[in-house]
């Protein structure tokens, strides 16, 4: 009996564990064919039995953009917008523990993997201190004033 009990626990955890390891943030990049790279995010919730998300197109300064189906079912993960002509189709690698799948809108179709988390944000180089050579021309000026004792 206790055999059974335990293995029903476990059971039941493993598949509440793997419904909600889709919950959160993800994000991924997908490349256009001219070359572009565009940023896609989504976060995930759960309202009772159904999946909601919310997508985000920070390469286009697109957020809060609800689709009107998110589906997961047996690792497979659909999320489409027949409105706005887009669709998401990908299947959950457990190994990489990514989703890797196609985003189509508009006729374009393009590869994009999810991966779970914000995306990280472009370190701009913006140096505080200028290193030598500078890319401009440098003149040492010098300034007196006698009534301040400079």
């Amino acid at each position: 009996m206790k055999a059974i009990i335990t293995t029903l626990f476990i059971t039941f955890s493993l598949i509440n564990a793997f419904s909600q390891d889709i919950l959160g943030v993800w994000h991924g990049i997908a490349t256009t064919p001219d070359g572009k790279e565009v940023t896609f995010v989504y976060l995930f919730e759960k309202d009772g039995e159904t999946y909601k998300s919310t997508m985000a197109v920070p390469t286009f300064n697109v957020s809060g953009v609800k689709p009107k189906s998110t589906k997961l079912l047996d690792g497979k993960l659909t999320i489409s917008s027949p409105e706005l002509g887009m669709k998401y189709e990908g299947n959950w690698n457990k190994s990489t523990d990514q989703i890797e799948g196609k985003y189509t809108e508009g006729g374009v179709q393009l590869d994009l993997t999810l991966i779970k988390g914000n995306p990280q944000a472009a370190k701009l180089n913006r140096p505080q201190e200028p290193v030598k050579p500078y890319p401009y021309h440098e003149e040492e000026v010098t300034f007196q004033n006698e009534n301040a004792g400079v």
